[in-house]
């Protein structure tokens, strides 16, 4: 046998543990990406009674939760003709840091489906003001909804 023929021979068992390799890697990329789909599905269905609300007034660095509720509550009343229930609120807060140039949006979780629809349907009401109200989607979502 020459030296090549020899090569070879070392070669075709490396080849062929390279095609397995080659296929449980598709296969485990095809998981991950269900894996990822399901995730993401888990995740947007965990924020579907939520909503954002922007521009708010955000004078207090140090504001509770029961606070940011309690200006959701009066937003909505003020503003979208919505009386909300303390108890419909599930909770609140504020997100990302304190700047004195720019409110922070407020994370709202109503305790009803029926509540945060009521809430988004009368959003329109809000056209002219500075104030707006988005659903909370995930990072994916949000991504794909830009392209």
């Amino acid at each position: 046998m020459t030296e090549v023929e020899n090569h070879y021979q070392n070669l075709s068992p490396l080849k062929a543990d390279l095609e397995v390799i080659r296929t449980d890697t598709t296969e485990t990329n095809g998981l991950v990406s269900e894996f990822e789909a399901k995730l993401d599905d888990a995740e947007n269905r965990s924020r579907r009674n939520t909503l954002i609300f922007y521009n708010l007034p955000d004078p207090n660095p140090a504001e509770t939760n029961a606070e940011a509720e309690g200006l959701i509550i009066r937003h909505c009343v003020e503003h979208l003709q919505v009386a909300i229930d303390p108890k419909e609120i599930d909770r609140a807060h504020r997100l990302g840091r304190h700047a004195a140039n720019r409110p922070r949006p407020i994370i709202g979780k109503f305790t009803f489906h029926k509540t945060k629809e009521t809430v988004l349907t009368n959003a329109p009401k809000l056209k002219g003001t500075d104030f707006s109200i988005g659903e909370d989607f995930s990072q994916s979502v949000r991504t794909a909804a830009d392209t």
